[in-house]
This record gives structure tokens, C-alpha cells and sequence, in this order.
């Protein structure tokens, strides 16, 4: 029997998802059966496909689009993740520059400054309430190699002749004495901090999905996509309750791709994350960090990344290079779509996280009352198809 890349039925719960069992919109269907055709299918409600409907819906009224989702509504990696709005900026940029050259790697440079702000906009003239904060990343780095390696590419970034002025000059690099004391990070060798954002991901994506509903989108969750068929004009998608004629579909199936998309199964990678909600015992003396963090020590799988939440909780993201057996086994984080379970060494490493990382967390008393983890979808170089 070959191996299922479906989303499983029995997720681990997510923070972001506590909201769910309040509002039935998470179950939304549309109609018991599917339509029997549309102009525009979309597959996957995270964020592509919750922005792609919101934006198809403002711009033509009277286009018909169709909203397949697999579980509830937002139940996929954005609904998973460590609500994290923040840029990549001179942690990639190397690689960027290597693959693409100057001028692609400044777009994307660019479009991640960017993107950051249309967020913000979109949440202020919609007006949803999904706790939307806009901050400082903190990126602390504990290792020299690590260190030199972005140092490199922060300075090629710098002379990137198409990366806004804006973009460089939002960026700060700390070095010297002061650097632990600064990023309350014991061990830090220096850190970047740039402009960053944190959010409640669930909050935001069914928000523009009911506004899209009411201007006709049709949406269906708890309804998997089983199979796509393309002829010379059609696709015909398979669900399990009914096929749907569709003129153009969008995959919005992140990790899940391969499992409809044939032609995808190299290359788009399942990559399963586990992120924990760190709630304090005492909300009135809580030692609230203003920062985002990104702590990295060696390879990239070592690192980690927090947000720290307007009503004092914390959420932790990372740990993956615990889910690498000494043995190489990578199977607990790679080509795995099982988002039901959590590696025992992965939640022992989140007790006490904050005690152990802050020197301002070091005598607070903490509960991690959610862990959970969710399927990230990576191509090759990381570039979008």
C-alpha cells in the first residue's frame, strides 16, 4: 500500500485552533454536495488560499470560485505556525543571489519588506481584530560560523543596487559588549533586528473568508481533494462528495501537494515543525519581551523562533534538529505529512524554554499548555513554483 500524503484526521491541537470549537465557521460548507462546476477552484484555505479568494472575490464579483478544504478551515501549516510575520532579509540572501543574481534577490528582498506592510494595511482598512502587532525581529546568533556565514551575506545584501534604501536601512546589526545585555540572550555573540510583525493566523485567513463568502465564495471544509483530471479543456477534481468541473485550478496545498500533484512529488518536500504556547503563571509581572526572536546556533535546522504575545503568553517554534536521529534517520521531520504527534525529546526540549534562553525569563514559573506540530512544504531552493 503506498503512503498517504492527505492531512491526517487527528491533528495535534494547535494554540491558534483553540478558537475553533466557538465558532462554526470552521466546519463552513457552503452546500451538503459540491458544485458541478466552477470557473476557479481553490485548494487548501492557509494563507495562499484564503488571500487568493479574498482577492479574486474583491476584484471580480461575478466570477464563480469554489473553496476546497481537506479538514477546518485554516487547519494547515497557517493555522500551525509561530504566527511569525518577519523577513528572511540577509539570512537567504546569499543563496538568493546565487541561484537568481542581483535582481531577482533584491525583488525578493523587497517583497518581503513589502509584504510586512500589506499585512498591516489589509488588517486596518478590513478592520480585523487578529491581534496584529507590528515590532522588531531580534535574530541572536551563538555560533561563529553561523555568525560569518550571515555576516557575508548581510554585506552583499547591503550592495545590492536594487534592494530599497528603505529595506537597508531598517536593518541594524548589534555587535560588541552590550549585545547580550541588550537581547537578554546570555551567550549571544551579535544580532540583527529589523522590522517584523506577529499575528493570530486563524483569526486573520477566517476573517477573509467569511467576507468572501458573503460576496460569493463557496467554500467546503472537511472536504478533501482525492483526485485532479485533467482533459483538453477541464479539470476534474474528485472529492468525497461529489467531482466538480473546474476551467482553472490554484493549488494552495503547500506540504500536501504531491498527494494531488503527481509531477510535484520531488518537488515540493513535506517538512514537519513544532511550535509549543508557553503560558505564564502570573499575567501581572510577566517579563515581557518586546522583540520577536530568532535564536540560531550551527546548521539551519538548529535554530529557533519565538514571538512573545501582547497578553504575556510566548510561542516557541523549532527544535527540528532533535527530530534527526544520531543515526542520519531525518524521518520524523522530513517527507512525513503526520501532523498528529510530537517527538517526546522535541517536548521535553520546550520545558522551561524561556527559563533557560532569557535572562529575564531565568526565576518565572511557566506552563506549556499547547504543543503541537504542523507540515511546512519546501521546494528545492526554496523558491516558490
Amino acid at each position: 500500500m503506498s503512503k498517504s500524503y492527505l492531512p491526517v484526521p487527528n491533528p495535534t491541537p494547535s494554540y491558534w485552533l483553540s478558537l475553533e470549537k466557538n465558532d462554526s465557521f470552521s466546519s463552513y460548507k457552503s452546500s451538503e454536495k459540491v458544485p458541478e462546476r466552477t470557473d476557479i477552484l481553490i485548494i487548501g484555505s492557509g494563507y495562499a488560499g484564503s488571500a487568493t479568494a479574498f482577492q479574486l472575490m474583491n476584484d471580480n464579483p461575478g466570477l464563480d470560485v469554489t473553496l476546497l478544504e481537506a479538514r477546518t478551515l485554516c487547519s494547515g501549516a497557517t493555522g500551525r505556525n509561530g504566527g511569525h510575520l518577519k523577513p528572511y532579509f540577509h539570512r537567504l540572501y546569499s543563496e538568493y543571489e546565487k541561484e537568481h543574481g542581483q535582481y531577482v534577490a533584491g525583488q525578493v528582498v523587497n517583497s518581503e519588506f513589502e509584504h510586512l506592510y500589506e499585512i498591516k494595511n489589509l488588517v486596518e482598512k478590513e478592520n480585523i481584530d487578529c491581534d496584529f502587532v507590528l515590532t522588531r525581529a531580534c535574530d541572536v546568533y551563538r555560533d561563529s560560523k553561523r555568525v560569518e556565514n550571515d555576516l557575508i551575506a548581510f554585506k552583499k545584501l547591503l550592495k545590492n543596487p536594487h534592494i530599497k534604501d528603505e529595506v537597508k536601512n531598517s536593518i541594524q546589526l548589534v555587535q560588541g559588549d552590550h549585545v547580550a545585555n541588550l537581547s537578554k540572550v546570555p551567550d549571544a555573540k551579535i544580532c540583527f533586528t529589523y522590522p517584523a510583525a506577529h499575528i493570530w493566523p486563524w483569526k486573520l485567513m477566517t476573517a477573509l473568508l467569511k467576507k468572501s463568502v458573503k460576496k460569493g465564495l463557496k467554500l467546503y471544509a472537511n472536504t478533501p481533494v482525492l483526485e485532479v483530471v485533467q482533459d483538453a479543456v477541464n479539470y476534474k477534481v474528485v472529492t468525497p462528495t461529489g467531482t466538480i468541473i473546474a476551467k482553472k485550478i490554484i493549488f494552495c496545498t503547500n506540504g500536501y501537494t504531491k498527494s494531488i500533484l503527481k509531477p510535484f512529488e520531488k518537488a515540493i518536500i513535506p517538512v514537519r515543525g513544532v511550535a509549543t504556547h508557553i503560558k505564564p503563571n502570573s499575567f501581572e509581572t510577566t517579563p515581557q519581551l518586546p522583540n520577536t526572536y530568532g535564536l540560531f546556533s550551527r546548521a539551519m535546522l538548529d535554530s529557533d523562533y519565538l514571538i512573545n504575545r501582547a497578553d504575556g503568553g510566548v510561542v516557541v517554534g523549532g527544535a527540528s534538529v532533535l527530530m534527526v536521529k544520531s543515526n542520519g534517520d531525518d524521518s520524523e521531520i522530513f517527507d512525513d505529512v503526520d501532523d498528529s504527534k510530537v517527538p517526546k525529546n522535541v517536548e521535553n526540549y520546550f520545558q522551561n524554554y524561556m527559563n533557560k534562553n532569557f535572562t529575564t525569563w531565568k526565576d518565572f514559573k511557566t506552563v506549556n499548555d499547547y504543543i503541537w506540530s504542523g507540515i511546512m512544504g519546501f521546494s528545492k531552493d526554496r523558491f516558490p513554483y
